[in-house]
């Protein structure tokens, strides 16, 4: 009997120390996650009463406590053979008579309809703003060029040609002047909105210091391209020398690579592109000042080198660049405040200083209206002289038509109004008795 007794007595230990270790793992499991990722407190949930029959039923409790431990892992899982309720929220079943299906189709297809539009008008544009450039340059360059013309203003010769005028050759560099500091005004106003509107990161002056001599570099060779350059070769030559304006990128690519299996091949593409974008060099025949091209094309290819900058370079100086690239970029819309002005007073300088050389002087550069009407004088080459009588006789038909517009133009004139005397003399009563009014008020 006092075996017995003992036994109950170790049995009764043994199941005590099992509900205390089962309610301090409720406690240690605070929070229990469902599988839609919501929690509920375990505190505000009743506690099992299976546990507390027999052992059987602790070896359950903790199998279900290790299943919610592995559904907090997967959410994506149900949880089952839970010891109580919880709530869960399920997704809907799908329905298959709605039009989901075809509502999510039509958006894929607007999306991509979006992504063609979108890059038809980007290349479009840029383009259009491309050829217009090479328009401005050459109309630049053609000031007191004697060129051709259609013949429909001289229809009696086969050859019409213009001396282009200082006059008319003006209006092209305040074009091509505007056209380079609208990017740059533009740049102005949106670093003026962020940095009054958001929160921007602080100045440094040495990260200052290197982007303002790095865009005035940039500035300085993009204005002495187009109102040096450009004018005096052709469209051709200048789409040509358009691919010699990456020497610098290419430079930096070459050292900005991580290490891989393919690091030799890359190495090898990078080299050959570093030796076509040399070919600036060429190009120096066509322009009488030597390495003036490629000192342009160079100092263009500057303001990229922070697209050029990679953290896991193999090169360590690579590196070093790319954690200033990184600092700069945040800092970007204070510097630009300064920057952007500046730019643009670089660019009005390189106008004065470069376009004289294109045989317009700086009187005609500020001229009161550069954009205004000046005359042309056409001139008619290899012409016989039944064609001189021929244009003789047109100008002299034109005479006699400007001749009688003249004197239409002078028998026109302002008609006499006739007045009746009682009418006259109605419309000076009232003007005398208004003024008696007045006097009598007074």
């Amino acid at each position: 009997m006092n075996s017995n007794r003992i036994n109950n007595n170790n049995i009764r230990q043994q199941q005590q120390q099992q509900i205390i270790d089962g309610q301090q793992l409720i406690q240690s499991r605070s929070s229990i996650y469902s599988s839609d990722g919501f929690s509920c407190s375990s505190d505000s949930l009743p506690a099992p009463l299976l546990y507390q029959r027999n052992s059987s039923n602790i070896v359950e409790f903790e199998q279900n406590q290790q299943n919610i431990h592995l559904n907090q892992n997967n959410n994506s899982q149900v949880q089952t053979n839970l010891a109580w309720d919880t709530f869960r929220l399920l997704p809907p079943e799908p329905d298959k008579n709605n039009k989901a299906n075809l509502y999510i189709i039509f958006l894929q297809i607007l999306k991509l309809l979006t992504f063609f539009v979108l890059f038809i008008i980007t290349l479009s544009s840029s383009i259009i703003s491309k050829l217009i450039l090479l328009v401005m340059a050459a109309g630049l360059g053609q000031s007191g060029k004697n060129i051709s013309i259609c013949p429909d203003k001289i229809p009696e010769s086969t050859e019409n040609r213009v001396i282009i005028s200082p006059k008319n050759a003006a209006k092209w560099a305040w074009a091509l002047l505007l056209s380079l500091c609208l990017p740059e005004l533009f740049c102005f106003a949106r670093s003026l909105h962020r940095s009054m509107f958001r929160k921007v990161r602080g100045l440094a002056f040495a990260h200052f210091l290197i982007m303002f001599t790095v865009e005035s570099a940039h500035a300085f060779g993009l204005g002495a391209l187009t109102f040096r350059i450009m004018p005096n070769i052709s469209a051709i030559t200048i789409l040509q020398l358009a691919n010699s304006l990456c020497l610098i990128p290419s430079i930096l690519l070459l050292f900005s690579r991580p290490i891989n299996r393919w690091l030799p091949l890359f190495l090898l593409i990078d080299t050959s592109a570093i030796i076509a974008q040399l070919s600036a060099f060429i190009w120096k025949k066509y322009f009488p000042i030597d390495n003036f091209i490629f000192l342009c094309t160079f100092l263009i290819s500057i303001t990229w080198w922070q697209n050029f900058m990679h953290p896991k370079s193999f090169f360590p100086l690579t590196r070093f660049f790319a954690y200033y690239a990184t600092k700069i970029r945040e800092c970007r819309s204070k510097a630009y405040l300064i920057i952007s002005p500046w730019k643009c007073l670089i660019f009005t300088f390189c106008m004065f200083q470069f376009v004289p050389s294109n045989n317009v002087s700086i009187n005609y550069l500020l001229q009161k209206d550069p954009f205004g009407e000046h005359l042309i004088t056409i001139n008619a080459y290899n012409l016989n002289q039944t064609q001189l009588n021929l244009f003789q006789k047109r100008m002299e038909e034109l005479q006699r038509i400007n001749e009688g517009y003249s004197k239409y133009q002078q028998q026109i004139l302002t008609p006499k109004i006739k007045l009746n005397r009682k009418i006259v003399e109605e419309i000076n009563g009232l003007i005398n008795g208004t003024k008696n009014n007045i006097k009598n008020k007074k």
